[in-house]
């Protein structure tokens, strides 16, 4: 029922984050990815941290 509802409305990739998954994923081309913790949130942009003093880069980014 939810998969009708919320049909191409974009929720899958908050779905996969909420449940930790995929972790592990196979492409068309057979190669296995992984997608490491830290790419379940995006890098905060440089701009900002140079505007907000205190503020830090989201883990695995590089400022």
């Amino acid at each position: 029922e939810r998969r009708k509802e919320l049909f191409m409305e974009g929720d899958r990739w908050f779905d996969l984050k909420r449940n930790g998954c995929p972790e592990f994923w196979i492409a068309k081309d057979g190669l296995k990815y992984e997608t490491k913790q830290f790419m379940y949130t995006a890098p905060i942009p440089s701009r900002d941290i140079d505007l907000i003093p205190g503020m830090i880069q989201n883990e695995g980014y590089v400022k």
